[in-house]
């Protein structure tokens, strides 16, 4: 800690006077003390055939694109050269919840079947998986939950002593696929699927009828109920689905009386019926 304070300090003397924008990129992150590059030139995203994640790299040492060692050929990320205490990583963010998909290899100093340095996956500063040794080109997947923003991060991580192996990992391939349908709904709305909304319903039943879970009134409902011809036409709300824009497959249904049984209303049987009610068949 000392001597990296005393590099600050010599740093700082050093750019006394000096403009930001005329400082050596690599004195401006020493002062620092944090490696940290942005993918401005779609470099790292066109390595892992990623071009739609926002890259970041940094730690002690930056990944970097190369063609030495790449999963099915062409080009992939490696980390950086570091030195024992030290990590280098990579990281994406993504917005709401979705599924990340990947391909990593790590050669690295291990003990029996126990890696030492090794090389870890992180959602939100939480680890997830981790691999070490001399492990081959390995495909993972990993869902991630909730909304917001949330960082994906691909780190090489050193203990304090001893290398051994290439002493580095690789990743390739990695392909982020967002959530879509009910579990990309109710995550945007911090929800679980059987959580009570507003109107009584769950969260479900709000999602499959095109309810908004957050008003007690927007409810499935009949809206009117008339005689044209000797034949009882009903007419009920919602028939589309606000958030799909699919229509909502209900049936109307008909009895004698409110304890007797329900029957689908069919020209045959509609004059027969006093009672109706709409059913939604959810999916």
């Amino acid at each position: 800690m000392k001597r990296l304070l005393a590099i600050g300090a010599a740093l700082a003397a050093w750019a006394a006077g000096v403009p930001a924008e005329a400082m050596p990129l690599g004195m401006r992150v020493a002062m620092w003390g944090v490696a940290v590059a942005r993918d401005r030139d779609g470099g790292l995203s066109g390595a892992l055939d990623a071009p739609g994640l926002d890259l970041t790299t940094g730690g002690d040492a930056e990944w970097a694109a190369q063609s030495e060692t790449a999963h099915g050929g062409g080009s992939a990320l490696k980390s950086g050269a570091i030195g024992d205490g030290q990590v280098s990583w990579v990281e994406a963010s993504v917005d709401g919840a979705g599924v990340v998909s990947f391909w990593w290899k790590a050669s690295s100093e291990h003990y029996r079947q126990y890696a030492i340095d090794y090389a870890m996956f992180s959602v939100d500063g939480q680890e997830r998986l981790r691999i070490g040794g001399e492990q081959g080109w390995t495909n993972a997947t990993v869902q991630v939950e909730g909304a917001g923003t949330h960082v994906l991060r691909w780190s090489y991580v050193k203990d304090d002593e001893v290398s051994d192996g290439e002493d580095c990992a690789w990743l390739d391939e990695v392909t982020w696929t967002p959530s879509s349908g009910l579990a990309a709904w109710l995550a945007e709305r911090h929800l679980a699927a059987d959580a009570r909304a507003a109107n009584g319903r769950t969260a479900a039943e709000c999602y499959a009828l095109g309810l908004d879970p957050a008003d007690p009134t927007d409810d499935l409902r009949i809206v009117s109920i008339e005689v044209v011809d000797g034949k009882v036409q009903v007419e009920w709300t919602p028939k589309v689905n606000r958030w799909t824009g699919a229509s909502i497959n209900a049936a109307l249904k008909g009895s004698e009386a409110l304890d007797g049984e329900w029957q689908t209303v069919t020209d045959a049987n509609n004059a027969s019926f006093r009672f109706f009610k709409v059913v939604v068949e959810l999916p």
